[in-house]
């Protein structure tokens, strides 16, 4: 092979190696991320939560199905997503009642919730949805200590 053949043929592989990484870089960046809107409307129950919670050097994890007696407890309640930007809580106290009001805004995949006696609010991420299961996780970290949660829903209506 000629020398002038040899680097035809390397340049014609550069200019392919080029066009296949910058058709991945286009094709990288997409907003199919997002969460619809219309998706995460409806009333949402618990089911399972795992996470961990980092205290002063000390970590305590949990990776747990939700039944009747975590709902006694009052600690995971019910959530309701309503047009408008209106978010309802239900706790469950000899059957689901006491509902409270917020307001929640969706932005990606993020949920700013607002209320529910928490001034500044705070940020839910959107692991998956779809049409019979929400899963979303909280976290937050201050002053070396460290929390994350991630909590999964199912729709019951």
């Amino acid at each position: 092979m000629k020398k002038n053949d040899f680097f035809k043929v390397c340049n014609l592989w550069l200019v392919g190696i080029c066009l296949l990484l910058m058709g991945m870089n286009f094709t990288a960046c997409s907003d199919d991320d997002d969460v619809n809107a219309s998706d995460l409307i409806g009333l949402w129950e618990p089911v399972h939560i795992e996470g961990y919670e980092t205290y002063q050097g000390e970590t305590d994890r949990w990776n747990t199905d939700i039944d009747a007696a975590t709902y006694d407890d009052g600690e995971y309640p019910r959530v309701e997503f309503l047009n408008g930007g209106i978010v309802k809580t239900y706790y469950y106290s000899d059957g689901w009642t006491g509902d409270e009001e917020g307001t929640y805004k969706l932005e990606g995949t993020k949920i700013h919730i607002q209320g529910h006696g928490d001034d500044e609010g705070y940020d839910l991420t959107v692991v998956s949805l779809n049409s019979n299961q929400l899963v979303v996780e909280e976290k937050y970290s201050e002053d070396g200590d460290e929390y994350y949660e991630k909590v999964t829903y199912k729709k019951i209506k």
